[in-house]
């Protein structure tokens, strides 16, 4: 009688491929969740959701397969209640149990934080509540231009920024020579907006009283500028008692009263005394300090 050798029943076989192939472990969905995932990543691609039993992370803290591994995030994604004004905390049931607790604390009343997207509002936490606060103080800006910009808040970064103001509309480049200049680009008389020039010949002081000149009929500024002696009477607004000094300094000696003439300001101004405005006793009533015409 002859003995079968090397052969298997189709019985034996299929038990053993089943001892020898690795399946994954049953998916695990946390509560309140509706991800599946892995609590094993053996024979899993790279990738997958995974939640790591093995140092007690738990639903607490889902990752991903990578070679075979379940690698955690660099933070608990778990318990996250959407409100930046609370602290968001999470801990596993214990036990072999997978699921999360969460814990939800509110920040203290007034800690920062962003309700609107502007970053030029102040906003606070009240409550547990992101609640939008006032804008921001930009005042002490420096370095925007008085007559074409004004002072604002960016609301992407909260900086505080020149915004171009008054377009087309005029404004005093400070240069005698030119007149008719407009705000263009947040500047004053800059490209479309420089103005036109006055003619050759024009009396011009770009504000150096003890240096004054003439246009040119070419440049914005005052040319053939000439030094005025010590002693010389240099006030524009003829409110003041003002002379050139040995350094070719406008210096004012003293206001020369109510009644003189200030032509130069607006008709028929009065001059300041030193009751009206004791900071600055000399200049004209309710008209602007001296600026050529324009």
């Amino acid at each position: 009688m002859r003995r079968r050798i090397g052969c298997w029943s189709p019985s034996v076989l299929l038990g053993t491929l089943l001892v020898m192939v690795a399946l994954p472990a049953a998916a695990y969905v946390c509560p309140g969740g509706s991800t599946d995932y892995a609590i094993s990543c053996i024979s899993l691609p790279n990738g997958v959701p995974c939640i790591n039993t093995a140092v007690g992370a738990g639903c607490c803290a889902p990752g991903v397969c990578q070679s075979q591994v379940c690698n955690l995030p660099t933070s608990q994604t778990a318990c996250n209640d959407s409100n930046i004004c609370t602290t968001d905390t999470c801990t596993t049931a214990g036990g072999g149990n997978n699921n999360a607790i969460c814990t939800f604390t509110p920040l203290a009343d007034g800690s920062s934080c962003n309700a609107d997207g502007n970053l030029c509002t102040l906003d606070t936490c009240q409550g547990g509540s992101c609640v939008v606060g006032p804008q921001k103080d930009c005042s002490g800006k420096t370095g925007c231009d008085a007559q074409c910009q004004t002072i604002g808040c960016n609301p992407s970064s909260g900086g505080c920024i020149c915004v171009n103001a008054n377009e087309g509309q005029h404004c005093n480049d400070g240069k005698d020579c030119t007149y008719a200049e407009v705000c263009n680009n947040g500047a004053c008389g800059t490209q479309a907006g420089n103005g036109l020039l006055r003619p050759a010949g024009t009396p011009c002081w770009d504000g150096d009283w003890c240096h004054p000149g003439t246009c040119n009929g070419t440049d914005k500024g005052c040319k053939n500028r000439v030094t005025l002696a010590a002693g010389s009477p240099c006030d524009p607004n003829n409110c003041t008692n003002a002379v050139c000094d040995s350094h070719a300094n406008c210096i004012v000696v003293s206001c020369t009263g109510p009644s003189a003439n200030c032509d130069q300001c607006g008709p028929n101004a009065p001059c300041k005394t030193s009751t009206q405005n004791p900071d600055f006793p000399c200049g004209c009533v309710d008209a602007p300090i001296y600026n050529p015409p324009n």
